[in-house]
């Protein structure tokens, strides 16, 4: 979303019988101002909203001066999926992709890692159901 916000300073200082100086030099402040809260809305919004790419969303929210009084929130590239959504497809050739290992007898297997001490919050609740299935049949074999 795009927000663009145009003062004509020279005028509302007329407007406000003011110096002109004195006003541009607090409008300044209140558009970085008006800014650095805009970033800190959408940081605050990701903390609440998300859990385990929460991290990933934060570390890739950039707060920019693209110019004098002219600022920018990004998203930048990694976190966009969060945003936009990813299109249906399979997990198997992602699991796949990574290296996968010969074992003794000639066959193939991987290794899944799962992530160990996080808190739940950030803890995928698909991670949660697998591993606790998981913890069940090796107990039961």
């Amino acid at each position: 979303m795009d927000l663009k916000l145009s003062i004509n300073a020279d005028e509302l200082a007329r407007q406000l019988a003011v110096d002109v100086k004195d006003l541009n030099d607090k409008l300044e402040v209140a558009i970085q101002s008006l800014a650095l809260q805009a970033h800190a809305w959408a940081l605050e919004m990701s903390q609440n909203a998300l859990h385990s790419t929460r991290s990933t969303y934060a570390d890739n929210l950039k707060f920019v001066e693209l110019s004098k009084n002219i600022y920018e929130v990004q998203l930048l590239e990694p976190a966009m999926w969060i945003e936009e959504g990813m299109s249906p497809h399979s997990l198997v050739p992602d699991l796949l992709r990574r290296n996968a290992k010969v074992a003794k007898d000639g066959s193939f297997y991987k290794a899944i890692p799962m992530e160990r001490g996080k808190p739940a919050t950030e803890t995928p609740q698909a991670s949660q159901n697998l591993e606790a299935t998981l913890r069940a049949e090796l107990k039961k074999r």
